[in-house]
């Protein structure tokens, strides 16, 4: 038998799940044939199946779902929690990270590290005389780029921060021998702050969804500049480089997005900004206090990207002073991932009004 022809692969491991339980209940290796009779009822019809399904997984770091909630963003695509055989294969690759052994043979997993961005789908299966002389492969849909874009939604939607890590693909989790089948890309993994998870809720499911399917639409490079570092701020540890990554939001969004030149950047991003949210009811600040806060934290940036000894004063959403950066960079991280799916909206639908507005 070919072990490299999937088909052959797939045989060999269902005869295994066949007798391996076999001589676990006689514990020896004597045939019985009452016991394999009852053990060959429930794996006959996967041997005799037509086709044979698989799953593309694409782990999602720092996420946990509430409720134990199955997301389905699109047909085929779902967001739901790993079996243990698919965490088990995600931890052997490093798409996952363990928070330490409990025995010499188990290890234990946080909350956050056990979602994945699922898809499935199945294939022929067949003998090998069966194949006619010429076939063609069916396309399958890559997992990575939605995956990709699921990070840039939970960035608007919830904050945070997430990453996808390495796709795997493997048996589906009821098909016979599905423990052992993982494979991986080996892509390299990229940052995240463990300190800031992210909790789905319900209430969050359809505005997920919502923002999944605008972001599949053909974006202007500018509103994808945008997007894009707001996802880089969400992966950062430090509060200055979240700073600077929302600043640069800041400017694709309110001043190449709109249109306008680079002359007073601080004004032209600051006016904008308070045009766009001073009525936005999630939001829920008083008139003025957007433009003073972004007038704040641009000048602070600028401090930060000169190196200047004396860096100017912070001022939070509110409009107090403040002295932790950690909490005036949350702020405008607020104000940035609002503004961004407020575009969103707008790109799609010009003539919509504005969500959450009075």
């Amino acid at each position: 038998m070919n072990s490299r022809d999937p088909d052959a692969h797939y045989l060999m491991s269902s005869s295994i799940a066949l007798l391996r339980p076999l001589i676990l209940f006689a514990q020896d290796y004597e045939f019985r044939r009452e016991k394999f009779d009852e053990l060959y009822e429930g794996v006959e019809p996967a041997l005799l199946a037509p086709r044979v399904r698989w799953v593309d997984l694409v782990p999602i770091n720092r996420v946990a779902l509430a409720q134990d909630a199955v997301v389905e963003l699109s047909p085929g695509l779902v967001l739901r929690e790993m079996t243990d055989a698919e965490i088990g294969a995600a931890l052997r690759v490093l798409a996952i990270r363990s928070s330490g052994m409990t025995t010499l043979t188990s290890v234990t997993v946080s909350r956050f590290n056990q979602i994945a961005l699922t898809l499935e789908h199945d294939h022929p299966f067949v003998a090998e005389r069966d194949l006619p002389k010429q076939t063609t492969s069916e396309v399958v849909q890559a997992a990575d780029d939605p995956a990709a874009r699921l990070i840039s939604t939970l960035r608007v939607v919830c904050g945070g921060s997430t990453a996808a890590t390495r796709r795997l693909r493997m048996l589906h989790p009821d098909e016979l021998e599905a423990n052992g089948s993982a494979e991986a890309q080996l892509t390299p993994l990229g940052t995240l702050d463990p300190e800031r998870p992210i909790v789905l809720f319900a209430d969050h499911i359809s505005e997920l969804r919502r923002v999944f399917e605008l972001l599949a639409q053909p974006l202007p490079k500018t509103l994808q500049v945008a997007l894009r570092r707001l996802s880089f701020a969400g992966g950062r540890t430090q509060p200055e480089d979240r700073l600077i990554d929302l600043i640069i939001c800041a400017e694709a969004l309110f001043i190449h997005h709109l249109g306008h030149t680079t002359r007073q950047q601080s004004a032209v991003i600051s006016e904008e900004a308070e045009q766009l949210l001073r009525a936005d009811s999630v939001l829920g600040v008083d008139p003025g206090a957007v433009e003073r806060f972004m007038r704040a934290a641009y000048k602070r940036r600028n401090s930060e990207v000169h190196g200047d000894v004396e860096p100017a004063p912070l001022l939070n959403l509110r409009g107090e002073s403040a002295t932790d950066l950690h909490r005036v960079v949350d702020d405008l991280d607020r104000v940035m991932r609002r503004a961004c799916r407020l575009m969103l909206e707008r790109f799609k639908d010009p003539a919509a009004a504005d969500l959450g507005t009075d």
